[in-house]
């Protein structure tokens, strides 16, 4: 997707997917989609090795798929700038991680900008280390507060695009947004 100038790369980690390798960059990347950027086909293609493909080991397939992923990133950035948005990183798995660390280190020299959320917890190990080498890089995090019942009314408001309708409380969009708001983290 682009927006106002800007390639907008959005995903999420799913908690089911913690174990699956590059689910939660995969998705910001559409991978599974059948519309997916050209840039990727060569991931799809190391992830979805053909029948009878000799297939690496699984640490020279992490390495492949890391170099590619980083490749379809840098060529993105010399087009325009890219926005990496991707959601709940506490439930990424560890490849999704070690790709994320590597783009961080390329935000110095990339117009790219990186936009993780987290929840306050589950944060393991792993995760610790991503943030610590983030911040090493000078990300800046955000510490977000529950949202107020107005605050989450006009949110809500502004996300649809105009007034809630009739018989429609604030409360019943309040608390999902409140929800999802609560304690979150963001890291930029």
């Amino acid at each position: 997707m682009t927006l106002a100038g800007f390639r907008v790369l959005r995903g999420a980690a799913e908690q089911l997917e913690h174990r699956l390798h590059f689910a939660a960059v995969g998705s910001c990347l559409r991978l599974d989609a059948e519309d997916r950027p050209a840039e990727v086909e060569s991931v799809a293609r190391l992830l979805s090795p053909a029948r009878g493909a000799e297939t690496p080991t699984a640490a020279e397939l992490n390495r492949l798929v890391t170099a590619a992923i980083l490749d379809a990133v840098q060529q993105w950035c010399a087009e325009t700038p890219v926005v990496l948005l991707i959601d709940d990183i506490q439930w990424s798995d560890p490849a999704t991680k070690i790709v994320l660390h590597r783009l961080g280190a390329l935000t110095a020299d990339l117009p790219l900008l990186l936009v993780c959320t987290r929840r306050p917890l589950p944060c393991g190990e792993d995760l610790t280390r991503l943030l610590t080498s983030l911040h090493s890089r000078d990300a800046k995090t955000i510490a977000l507060r529950e949202l107020d019942a107005d605050a989450a009314h006009r949110l809500v408001e502004r996300l649809v695009g105009g007034p809630l309708g009739p018989g429609t409380t604030s409360t019943d969009h309040t608390e999902l947004v409140s929800a999802r708001w609560r304690e979150g983290e963001m890291s930029l």
